[in-house]
């Protein structure tokens, strides 16, 4: 089970798309756009619906079978530790690659895209979110088998190389291991900070 994870605008679909993790796959964003003719605007409720209906039976029938899967996921719900139990159950190996950035860098982020006309949510609930997924990180890094999370808080500057716009990893664990963290350096420092501030150090 491959879940690629963090809140709206951190950038986990732009670095870390399930597509390309070598598995089954399912976007539930990208679904919902497929299925209101390729577009991300005024969604009905009834698609989201549909979305949702359509990537619990993609899990629960990939757990069922036994099948590698990769998901994409804010992790800022119940129901993405109960999948995961129930893969783990099944023989899974549960491998969770977190991306992450400043609360106000994903608030920008997200309206950035929507004015181009990509997939949106209210800064509102995006805050909820976020709070909501940043607690349960520390959950995930004692539950699932390997996590990483990645900061992807710094903004792209001119100049800068194709690795200095890369999020930078600064966490990585193995259920029942030590946490083992990035090399200490500069531009990891306030990243670091902030997973100690949510109990991961």
């Amino acid at each position: 089970m491959d879940l690629v994870a963090g809140p709206q605008g951190s950038g986990k679909s732009t670095f870390f798309p399930v597509a390309h993790r070598g598995h089954d796959f399912f976007n539930v964003d990208d679904r919902r756009r497929e299925l209101n003719r390729c577009s991300s605007r005024k969604i009905p409720l009834e698609v989201r619906r549909r979305a949702i209906k359509e990537y619990r039976e993609f899990i629960e029938k990939h757990i069922r079978r036994r099948h590698s899967f990769a998901i994409e996921v804010t992790l800022g719900k119940e129901i993405t530790f109960e999948q995961a139990e129930r893969a783990r159950q099944a023989g899974f190996r549960r491998h969770l690659t977190y991306v992450a950035a400043e609360v106000d860098d994903c608030v920008g982020r997200v309206a950035n895209r929507v004015e181009g006309g990509g997939h949106g949510v209210s800064a509102s609930v995006l805050r909820e979110t976020y709070a909501a997924s940043m607690r349960n990180l520390s959950r995930a890094v004692r539950e699932f088998d390997v996590v990483q999370v990645y900061d992807n808080s710094r903004e792209a500057q001119l100049g800068d190389a194709p690795e200095d716009i890369t999020p930078q990893l600064v966490l990585e664990a193995q259920r029942g291991g030590d946490h083992i963290c990035a090399p200490p350096a500069s531009s990891l420092a306030a990243g670091r900070a902030r997973w100690d501030h949510h109990d991961l150090g």
